[in-house]
């Protein structure tokens, strides 16, 4: 359960160094076929649902309703449970380095000579196993960089779709995506 401090219990765990975050994920939840469980998206797609078994699930946070297609899922703050085991350890590492690679606050590249990052075409992509080029970045993918300003991708491309507020969304071939990553969410 996520703890919280009072000022000198806080300054005694940095000091002692026991302040420990938990692993929360935002998405979209739904009910899942299994009774024990729950259904769970990253982000704002309605898409890559993965079945969560409720003993791992220590809370959630509801934080509201966004659209999807014709109808709508709750997003929330999901906070693991701490199992204490070998493989938990090693998923939150897993999960934690892929944030950090991928981390909403990592702004595109920039230009040389340019202090705002520029939009980027894709780089040139290694083939697949399949023998299909991969993408920069998926269609709805976004992220805010240093300077509070969200980019969203569309057809492998970023783009700036604006400063980073609650509720930003922006649009690629016809559908609406939420800017979850850059909103200012606790």
């Amino acid at each position: 359960m996520d703890r919280t401090f009072t000022g000198e219990e806080f300054r005694q765990a940095l000091s002692t160094d026991t302040v420990t975050v938990p692993l929360t994920l935002t998405g979209m939840a739904k009910a899942a076929d299994a009774a024990d469980a729950i259904e769970f998206a990253l982000g704002t797609a309605c898409k890559d649902w993965t079945t969560i078994p409720v003993p791992l699930i220590d809370h959630v946070e509801p934080l509201q309703h966004v659209p999807c297609d014709d109808h709508a899922h709750p997003l929330v703050r999901l906070t693991l449970k701490d199992t204490g085991t070998p493989e938990f350890t090693v998923l939150t590492s897993l999960l934690r380095a892929t944030r950090q690679q991928a981390s909403p606050c990592g702004s595109p590249p920039r230009q040389a000579g340019h202090s705002e990052p520029v939009s980027r075409r894709p780089a040139p992509a290694e083939p697949t196993a399949a023998g299909t080029r991969a993408a920069d970045c998926l269609d709805g993918d976004t992220k805010c960089d240093a300077n509070g300003v969200c980019w969203g991708c569309c057809a492998g491309d970023w783009f700036n779709i604006g400063r980073c507020v609650f509720g930003l969304t922006y649009g690629c071939n016809g559908v609406r995506y939420n800017a979850v990553s850059c909103w200012p969410i606790g």
